[in-house]
């Protein structure tokens, strides 16, 4: 369930990222360059893409570990370079002219952790590979020892 909910998050932050009917490049650029990123376009391109792509893999449970390790990192990035200057508290009123806090992307860093932690889970593709590379393991020790 927490891969699904996080999938779900990470794919509409990445949307949000690249496509113009959503908030879009440019809106992510401006944001990147007044944060002082070099490269901001580029920057907001593969922000965009990492969010999507992993929230995806998330989503299906490939390659959950890969996918956890590249979404904690934009989420620690990101947060460092934009939220935790302005606390850790959410701007609820969602006012222009307020900043969002740092606790949501805790809440997400800790997700990740634990998926990192703890794998894919039973439903996942993750599990899938695992029991046919073991099973196929077998199989190769079965001929060796025959």
């Amino acid at each position: 369930m927490l891969r699904l909910v996080l999938g779900a998050v990470f794919v509409s932050h990445g949307m949000l990222k690249l496509w113009p009917e959503f908030a879009g490049p440019a809106e992510t650029t401006a944001l990147l360059t007044s944060l002082g990123f070099k490269l901001p376009h580029l920057v907001a391109f593969a922000l965009g893409a990492v969010e999507l792509v992993g929230g995806v893999v998330l989503a299906v449970g490939a390659y959950t570990g890969w996918a956890a390790i590249a979404l904690l990192q934009t989420t620690v990035v990101m947060s460092w370079k934009l939220h935790v200057s302005n606390g850790r508290i959410l701007n609820w009123a969602t006012d222009p002219a307020g900043v969002h806090g740092a606790e949501f992307d805790l809440v997400l860093a800790g997700a990740l952790l634990c998926l990192l932690v703890t794998g894919a889970g039973h439903l996942s593709f993750d599990r899938v590979r695992r029991h046919a590379a073991d099973r196929e393991a077998a199989g190769l020790a079965r001929l060796k020892r025959g």
